[in-house]
């Protein structure tokens, strides 16, 4: 037996001089990958994106707009009750609907125009319940409109609008209501160009939501 525990006692020796030899040889090359361990520009499968900043519950626009450059910039925006505009001032007993908001970085000035969603005989409907309506061409700011502020680059400021001649969209309504606190939803698309000399056009697509404030007379 004692040939037994010689030759165990050999193949003990060799496992330690082999798992030495290995870590010798590991710590002079490359560190080794264990399966665990990822490559520092590979995402782990549950890795998660930095949370979106906009509160997706509230008021909101996510829109999508490529300019004559081909720079394409995402606008992704809460909408405060300061930022829509919903009453009569002006137009009697008509209401009247616009949401507006001014951006510094880059900067930009984003109008939707709905119009008038309570009408009266000086002031036709201009949307009233869910379904497309397309942007209007016939006046200027005529609604519903749409129209972007903004510089391509290092080029002049720009006035994308719905109402220049070969501009055309649509607002495509998924929910609607008229009284304050109600919800209209829906997205957008379409092409908008320069209302001035400069023949440049952007194109832009998106989603919104608004919960309608207290009426603003």
């Amino acid at each position: 037996m004692r040939w037994i525990r010689r030759l165990a006692t050999f193949l003990f020796v060799t496992h330690l001089l082999a798992a030495g030899a290995l870590l010798h040889f590991a710590g002079c090359g490359e560190p080794l990958l264990s399966t665990t361990d990822e490559p520092a520009d590979v995402i782990s499968e549950d890795a998660t994106e930095e949370e979106d900043v906009v509160d997706r519950d509230g008021s909101y626009f996510l829109l999508e707009v490529i300019y004559p450059s081909g720079t394409q910039v995402i606008y992704d925006e809460v909408l405060l009750d300061s930022h829509i505009s919903y009453g009569s001032q002006h137009i009697g007993s008509a209401v009247a609907l616009t949401i507006e908001k001014k951006l510094s970085a880059p900067f930009a000035v984003i109008n939707l125009n709905l119009g008038f969603v309570v009408g009266s005989n000086d002031y036709p409907v201009t949307i009233e319940d869910i379904g497309a309506w397309p942007w209007t061409q016939a006046q200027s700011e005529l609604p519903p409109s749409m129209k972007i502020i903004a510089t391509d680059g290092s080029g002049p400021q720009l006035n994308f609008s719905s109402w220049v001649e070969g501009a055309s969209g649509r607002y495509l309504i998924t929910r609607w209501g008229v009284a304050p606190g109600d919800v209209i939803e829906g997205s957008l698309s379409g092409t908008l160009k320069n209302d001035g000399p400069v023949d440049a056009a952007a194109e832009v697509k998106g989603t919104f939501r608004v919960f309608i404030p207290t009426t603003n007379l």
